[in-house]
């Protein structure tokens, strides 16, 4: 890169996360990026299973990856790791527990961005491919999700988020469902939105198989545009 390696910090939230969050640390630990210029903040929240032993092993075998507890909710788990970023961070990103990344995506995403620093960019997500299921079901819904995120500006199971911005709004920690979108427009308030594609970000198929892929397809699209005074009284079953 001809400009300086821009820092960035994962916040992964942690809740009941034993069979998934091993790969996912793993997968940081392989990242193609300069050592110093990345950091890992795991926030376990409640877990009731072997989630932050497993988390602490791998906090213990890696200098820049680190261990913090939260109260249960994803929102309190994301809020308590976003005050603990290095001074120094440039970007943060917001990455759910089985969501995995490739070698390259801190390199293709650090090139992305700096090509639109000129933009005004603040928050944005990515291309996510399905882990593991090559099915054509699974694949379809996938570009479906990334058509919608593109041109609607959500996300799912990633964010990327300006640290200067990160520092100054929070996830409202009264929602359970849909939180993401709302932090989507808080942080737009200072900037633009963007869609990273990318072939290096892949998430498990968890939750469509066993709520369904249309069934859940409908239960966000339908409960993502509720007005904020209904939606932080709708308790979001989530799937572990």
């Amino acid at each position: 890169m001809s400009q300086p390696y821009p820092f960035f910090s994962f916040v992964i939230p942690a809740h009941n996360e034993e069979k998934y969050i091993s790969n996912t640390l793993k997968k940081l630990t392989e990242l193609e990026y300069p050592k110093n210029r990345y950091e890992v903040i795991v926030v376990e929240n409640g877990s009731r299973d072997a989630t932050a032993k497993v988390v602490q092993e791998y906090c213990s075998a890696n200098e820049r990856m680190y261990f913090l507890t939260s109260n249960p909710g994803v929102s309190n788990a994301r809020n308590k790791g976003a005050g603990a970023i290095d001074i120094s961070s440039d970007w943060v990103v917001f990455l759910d527990a089985d969501t995995l990344v490739e070698a390259q995506f801190l390199t293709e995403l650090a090139e992305f961005l700096e090509i639109r620093k000129d933009k005004n960019v603040s928050i944005g997500t990515t291309e996510i491919v399905p882990y593991l299921d090559t099915s054509f079901r699974a694949r379809a819904w996938f570009k479906l999700y990334d058509f919608g995120h593109k041109y609607t500006q959500t996300s799912y199971s990633i964010q990327i988020c300006k640290s200067s911005v990160v520092r100054q709004i929070r996830y409202d920690e009264n929602l359970r469902l849909a939180e993401d979108l709302q932090y989507i427009l808080d942080a737009k308030k200072f900037g633009t939105f963007f869609f990273f594609p990318t072939k290096t970000v892949s998430t498990s198929t968890r939750r469509f198989i066993e709520t369904g892929y249309w069934r859940l397809f409908f239960f966000w699209i339908f409960f993502g545009v509720m007005p904020h005074s209904i939606r932080k009284h709708i308790d979001y079953k989530v799937v572990r």
